[in-house]
């Protein structure tokens, strides 16, 4: 009888064991069960920093993409973050990501002079990237690389529009960072603001790390514009309108969306107000973007932004097409390029030839320390 025992217990040890073995099989492959797919998807953003805030709403974005895929597929969805945003730390970053952690697409990934670099090694490789930034022509024209945001050549053919015919400027002044991001800001709001007969009296280029602006602000002032575009991120952009303000300088200052940060008004104070920027963020109230806003409230405790929104909405672009074509990347490439009208969370998505999607432009201002819609 205890012999009988000893091996019923034997029997039910080694069906766990077995069990347990089928489960975890192939953790490298694409199989980890007896039926489910895995993807693996890699991103690198900042979550540590000055640009953290940003950084880590397109986590949060990918991570309820994740979620919400795979209660609706039969997928497992790996996801690996890198840390980084420079370029030096962004390729090691996604070497990295493609050798030793397998990631078979790259998404919704952040700091634009991190990404630029990669693109011949996401090429070669052929791995499917999505970039959440607004995109400079570095970015574009690149049969692997999608965005579900703007290119800049579009973003600034409203911000001109909007300075010419809203705010009446007919003179303009700039002052950007030394990245491909800033100078393509500087050129493109130069070739729609003078096609429209303004003119740029002033412009001026400064060190990404830069946080004293005081020196360009001078020359600035002295130019005296009817408004200012300014490209800068997080607590350095507050820096910037503060000093702005210090020194006399009331002409209206817009920048872009990236600047729509808690980061910015927190090291702004009472000098963001009237702060204005260009924003893709969608108006509709679709029940895709209700459902996604309720989500996303009650997982993480905050408002989404569009950073998120455009995170959650390229993670899930890239498993449509992998699942679509079993992972053949040529296959992907193809899909993306062909998806029209997909509803999507940051709003009505067609990726053009260039990679990039076309969005409406909604322009906001801070008013008693929150960034609101202009009527």
């Amino acid at each position: 009888m205890k012999n009988s025992v000893k091996i019923i217990i034997g029997m039910v040890i080694i069906a766990i064991i077995v069990a347990g073995l089928l489960f975890f099989k192939n953790m490298t492959g694409n199989v980890i069960n007896d039926n489910r797919q895995e993807i693996r998807i890699g991103a690198i953003v900042p979550l540590t920093g000055t640009y953290s805030t940003l950084g880590n709403r397109i986590k949060n974005g990918i991570e309820l993409a994740r979620e919400d895929i795979e209660k609706e597929e039969n997928v497992k969805i790996i996801t690996y973050y890198e840390d980084v945003c420079t370029s030096k730390d962004a390729v090691s970053a996604v070497n990295k990501l493609i050798s030793v952690d397998k990631i078979d697409v790259l998404g919704g990934s952040y700091c634009v002079i991190g990404l630029i670099p990669n693109v011949p090694i996401l090429e070669k490789e052929k791995i499917i990237a999505f970039s959440t930034p607004v995109n400079p022509d570095a970015l574009l024209n690149h049969p692997h690389v999608f965005s579900t945001n703007k290119a800049i050549k579009d973003d600034t053919k409203d911000m001109a529009n909007f300075s010419v015919n809203r705010l009446h400027a007919r003179s303009a002044a700039t002052i950007y960072f030394n990245t491909d991001l800033g100078m393509d800001y500087n050129k493109y709001f130069k070739k729609h603001f003078e096609s429209l007969g303004g003119r740029v009296v002033s412009e001026n280029m400064y060190e990404l790390a830069a946080a004293d602006f005081r020196t360009e602000l001078t020359k600035i002032k002295a130019s005296n514009p009817d408004v200012i575009l300014a490209i800068n991120l997080g607590g350095n952009m507050g820096n910037l309108l503060k000093q702005a303000r210090e020194m006399g300088i009331k002409a209206p200052i817009i920048s872009y969306v990236h600047t729509q940060d808690p980061n910015v008004l927190t090291a702004a104070g009472d000098a963001a107000e009237g702060f204005i920027i260009s924003s893709s963020e969608t108006q509709e109230e679709s029940k895709v973007i209700q459902d996604f806003n309720k989500k996303y409230r009650e997982k993480y405790g905050a408002e989404p932004d569009i950073n998120a929104a455009n995170s959650y909405d390229a993670t899930r672009l890239e498993v449509f097409a992998y699942q679509k074509c079993n992972g053949d990347r040529e296959c992907m490439t193809k899909e993306l390029h062909n998806v029209k009208n997909y509803e999507g969370v940051s709003g009505n998505i067609t990726i053009q030839a260039d990679g990039s999607t076309i969005k409406p432009t909604v322009f906001k201002i801070v008013k008693n320390g929150k960034f609101v819609v202009m009527e």
